[in-house]
């Protein structure tokens, strides 16, 4: 069973839903699956340096005070099994560089343990992951050599083409799950949500 998901590593439903998408799986031990994440950029017009995150809430909500909204999401985030904090985030990055280094993951399980790295970093651990080193750095834990590639422009057109096909079919928000093409989950709707849409997928005869 193949199964895509559109995420950014800014948004915080993302790494939410990536969760409970792995929660739903565990219960599945006897579903055979891939999981390839596919690039959709929140902040495509995002500096190539970031912003201050101060700066961008500012600018984006009219206040820096969204102690509100963050305590939903880190009480969301604990109930699948994650811990945010939001108070180690200095910056808010251009995710363009981590989408990149996503397409140097030669495998589906390579490439989540990647993912799972670049969400960790930002929403725990509060790392820039616009910043070159760090993704360097994330690379390297996973053996994944990305200096040349990086410094370079190497994967943009790619990207940018994934994100419009994404857009032309009518894609506008993540995280949106696509479970061997036949049926689809639209943000963190839950594990049950993703466990139905596995057993709907799973029941379906093949071609």
């Amino acid at each position: 069973m193949d199964i895509h998901v559109a995420a950014d590593f800014v948004c915080p439903w993302c790494y939410i839903g990536k969760r409970q998408l792995e929660n739903a799986l565990q219960e599945k031990p006897g579903v055979g699956v891939s999981v390839r994440h596919l690039p959709f950029e929140l902040n495509p017009s995002m500096p190539p340096e970031g912003m201050d995150r101060n700066a961008y809430l500012l600018a984006r909500f009219g206040t820096i005070d969204r102690s509100g909204a963050e305590t939903a999401l880190k009480e969301a985030a604990k109930a699948s099994g994650l811990t945010f904090d939001f108070t180690r985030i200095r910056r808010v990055p251009n995710t363009m560089a981590a989408h990149r280094l996503m397409r140097l993951a030669p495998t589906p399980d390579e490439e989540n343990r990647l993912a799972e790295s670049i969400f960790r970093a930002y929403f725990v651990e509060g790392q820039d992951i616009g910043d070159t080193a760090t993704l360097l750095s994330l690379a390297a834990a996973e053996n994944i050599e990305a200096r040349h590639y990086l410094l370079s422009e190497e994967g943009t057109a790619e990207v940018r083409h994934e994100e419009a096909m994404l857009r032309d079919i009518g894609i506008s928000g993540v995280p949106f799950t696509i479970i061997d093409r036949k049926f689809t989950v639209s943000g963190a709707a839950g594990s049950k949500a993703f466990r139905d849409a596995i057993d709907r997928a799973a029941a379906m005869p093949t071609a």
